[in-house]
């Protein structure tokens, strides 16, 4: 999963120059921040701090995505995609530590998707804001 991050910033670099290397280190703390909570929850640990980072986290990552992109990555839109992205993924973590397989699968099925939709925002928000830089016909 960490590779993901480092992908991503290279993907964003030729666009948002050193902007994207800060998006990359918000996501990478994304990731780092729900492997502590899977730590925590299997270790029966509170999990209210860290849940409270996650989403302070994910707040962090819309705002910098807003700067990058005002007009195509509007910071309401934004933050909900991270927002319902998080809220599933706990979903699918709570469904699995309980033993609700089916729970989980549909959790699984929603992050898919959910991802889907992300990768499409964001690389349809920089084709958007940079249009020159690609070819085909505008969407």
């Amino acid at each position: 999963m960490l590779q993901n991050y480092e992908d991503m910033e290279a993907a964003l670099a030729p666009y948002y120059g050193d902007d994207a290397e800060v998006l990359g280190d918000l996501i990478k703390d994304h990731l780092v921040i729900a492997a502590e909570i899977l730590r925590a929850a299997k270790a029966g640990q509170p999990l209210d701090d860290l849940i409270a980072r996650w989403y302070a986290n994910a707040h962090d990552i819309a705002v910098q995505m807003n700067e990058m992109n005002p007009k195509f990555w509007p910071l309401e839109e934004t933050e909900k995609m991270w927002t319902d992205h998080l809220d599933a993924t706990l979903a699918e973590a709570v469904a699995n530590l309980s033993g609700d397989y089916q729970g989980e699968i549909a959790a699984y099925d929603e992050i898919h998707n959910l991802a889907l939709e992300m990768a499409d925002f964001i690389s349809e928000g920089v084709m958007l804001q940079f249009p020159g830089r690609f070819q085909g016909p505008p969407r």
